[in-house]
């Protein structure tokens, strides 16, 4: 995340004219700086919108989910909604409350640095949820997932540094120059830990597979995309590449806002990514419903009857007793057992 500098350039006409107007002082070219910002705002709100259109199809599909998943859920839309309401707030001031004030384009408002707050506070939610999600797939192994949480937690410290940082400040011009290494390090934790739990799954899940057609299909699933939605590791891909747009355009471009159309859109991407890869799990349920035998029986059976791989280790299927015994076949059935 970066602050929002002072409009920069000058096209010396009125709003609304593309004709310079004689006596009144040239205004600066508010394209990458308003305009920005507007675009922003527009992005980020179509993406709470999905959000909440995936809240509700959790909350109805999934009844009897565990009470802390519907706890994550609510709390992480209540920060991302918080944090909409205060990108709002952002725009209102510059755009209505100081129309034709350009100058206050280099004041600090408080909502300008609180939605930081809400923002850093959603995606850590949304990452300690993956980071949990590897621990549980690497059957619980604390080495495995020693990496992920550190990575977590550094964003979490350095985003929390970033807002105190900002909060005493009044100018954006002063909180850049103060605050531009804390500003490049959140951008660049953002983007390193969004890789590193998206590859830590691919290989998780890659493991898994057991050499059962039907269930190495199903942690393809998990793994990819299909032409109906989008899953775990490719919504995890998607924070990674707008949190290095993000940086990118920071770094390039400090003196306009053109970074802030993918950073107000981040907090949603994360939301929008947890309930992807919750919602999911019913395509891939309804899949495993039927399970095919190695004894060439199919048996129709529910979640609560067999597992997705068939069988767990050691138990015998169909009339002819045959058993499949595979240990990292758990993993999947854990990853849907647990919701993680």
């Amino acid at each position: 995340m970066s602050q929002m500098p002072p409009s920069s350039g000058a096209s010396g006409a009125v709003p609304g004219s593309a004709v310079p107007s004689a006596g009144l002082p040239p205004l600066p070219d508010f394209n990458p700086t308003l305009g920005a910002l507007l675009v922003g705002l527009i992005l980020s709100t179509a993406l709470w919108g999905v959000g909440c259109t995936q809240a509700y199809w959790f909350y109805d599909t999934f009844k009897n989910e565990r009470r802390y998943l519907k706890t994550l859920v609510a709390i992480s839309w209540v920060l991302d909604t918080t944090q909409q309401a205060l990108i709002g707030h952002v725009i209102y001031t510059f755009t209505i409350t100081n129309y034709f004030n350009p100058l206050f384009l280099d004041h600090y408002i408080w909502s300008l640095w609180t939605q930081s707050l809400f923002e850093c506070l959603t995606s850590f939610t949304v990452q300690a949820f993956f980071a949990y999600r590897i621990f549980v797939l690497s059957e619980k192994n604390y080495f495995v997932a020693v990496l992920p949480c550190m990575l977590v937690l550094a964003k979490l410290a350095i985003g929390l540094a970033y807002v105190i940082i900002n909060s005493r400040e009044s100018s954006i011009t002063m909180a850049i120059m103060r605050n531009f290494w804390t500003s490049k390090a959140v951008n660049a934790i953002t983007m390193t830990s969004d890789v590193f739990l998206a590859l830590f799954m691919v290989v998780l899940l890659a493991r898994a597979k057991t050499g059962i057609k039907r269930s190495d299909n199903l942690l393809n699933r998990l793994m990819l995309t299909s032409s109906e939605q989008v899953y775990t590791v490719n919504t995890g891909l998607i924070t990674s590449v707008c949190a290095t747009i993000t940086l990118i355009l920071a770094t390039v471009f400090p003196a306009n806002y053109l970074y802030s159309v993918f950073y107000f859109m981040t907090g949603k991407l994360y939301f929008n990514t947890m309930l992807a890869s919750l919602n999911a799990r019913r395509n891939v349920q309804k899949e495993s419903s039927t399970v095919v035998m190695m004894s060439g029986l199919t048996h129709s059976a529910t979640d609560s009857e067999l597992p997705p791989l068939a069988a767990r280790s050691g138990t015998q299927l169909g009339s002819s007793g045959t058993t499949i015994n595979s240990n990292r076949g758990n993993n999947l059935y854990d990853y849907k057992a647990t919701a993680v």
